[in-house]
């Protein structure tokens, strides 16, 4: 690349798509290209919305460079003086914008330089999912901490949508987060609401082996609570007791 900027290669041609040479370098495997090209676009004077040009599906560097954690491209960027309008601007497909994909990836950095500049966390894609709804999902599939340093500040910048998530209650507990299980309890989220696969908070806590997780349950709620109350079926076999504690068996068959 190198060669090619001696040589006078112009670095801000676009393809068919609108896509840039610093677009393609935004998803390179590490930051140095994205580095120098965006160096290199600054010294000749190129404006900001040259540079963080949007493709035709509504991708820019900005959102690139957030996902991949390039903190560096992304402080210059947003140095340029890019609008709220640009910062905030989503893509066509999913309906995403560098925040979500800080978030999504756990760029624990990112995120914060973002916010600081504007970033609106309460913008949702076209799923209806906020920031916090794809930090919460993507930290119960990886397990990393840094989206739980990630989930403490969304839930401080909007501690309603957090407290209506299911999943991120969820990843906390698994993940053993007394951090998060204690702020989503100040924000009033019910400690005992099962997830989609009915696993309670204190269920997930203990068959993870979470123990600091599992005793501040154990003292919220206690845990009579995650054990069963009473019996249900669809089965016409069987026939349950007014009180729902006792199953009657009828039928011919064994």
């Amino acid at each position: 690349m190198n060669m090619l900027l001696d040589k006078g290669a112009d670095i801000n041609t676009v393809d068919k798509h609108n896509r840039t040479s610093f677009f393609f370098a935004c998803l390179a495997k590490t930051e140095e290209p994205s580095r120098l090209l965006l160096d290199k676009l600054i010294e000749k004077g190129v404006g900001a919305s040259e540079i963080n040009i949007t493709t035709k599906r509504g991708r820019t560097p900005l959102r690139q460079a957030a996902a991949k954690g390039f903190l560096s491209v992304v402080k210059s960027l947003l140095d340029l003086g890019l609008t709220p309008e640009m910062i905030n601007a989503v893509d066509t497909v999913k309906g995403r914008n560098a925040l979500h994909y800080a978030a999504f990836n756990g760029q624990i950095e990112v995120l914060k330089v973002l916010l600081e500049k504007g970033a609106d966390a309460s913008i949702k894609d076209k799923d209806g999912k906020s920031v916090i709804n794809l930090c919460a999902e993507q930290w119960a599939f990886r397990g990393s901490k840094t989206f739980e340093d990630v989930a403490s500040i969304l839930i401080d910048l909007d501690p309603e949508t957090a407290r209506q998530d299911p999943q991120l209650l969820s990843s906390a507990a698994a993940n053993g987060s007394k951090l998060i299980l204690e702020k989503l309890h100040k924000a009033k989220a019910d400690l005992t609401r099962p997830d989609r696969y009915g696993w309670t908070p204190l269920l997930l806590a203990k068959r993870f082996q979470q123990k600091d997780a599992t005793d501040f349950l154990d003292r919220q709620i206690g845990s009579t609570n995650a054990r069963p109350t009473k019996f249900e079926t669809s089965s016409k076999d069987l026939i349950i007791s007014e009180d729902s504690l006792t199953l009657t068996f009828k039928s011919d068959g064994k």
